[in-house]
């Protein structure tokens, strides 16, 4: 995929298709909340990515979030999952 040097996304459908991905990527973390199956982290690491490379406002929101922004931020601060 061509970027235009800042890890950005060169084309808006490529745009569109990582902000249709992270969203995808967030509802599935956001389910896997709730169902003991399916696992959360993975997802909403996919989905910050996703949008990271594709609209910084998406990204900010979802890190300053008041649910998943500490978990995201934990995970990404210190490398690791919380224990408690």
């Amino acid at each position: 995929m061509a970027s235009d040097g800042g890890g950005r996304p060169a084309g808006k459908l490529a745009q569109h298709a990582l902000i249709a991905a992270g969203t995808v990527f967030l509802v599935l973390g956001v389910v896997g909340v709730f169902v003991p199956v399916l696992p959360t982290t993975p997802f909403l690491l996919l989905a910050a990515a996703c949008y990271l490379h594709s609209s910084r406002r998406l990204h900010d929101w979802l890190i300053h979030s008041r649910l998943l922004g500490p978990y995201l931020r934990h995970y990404t601060m210190v490398r690791g999952f919380p224990c408690a």
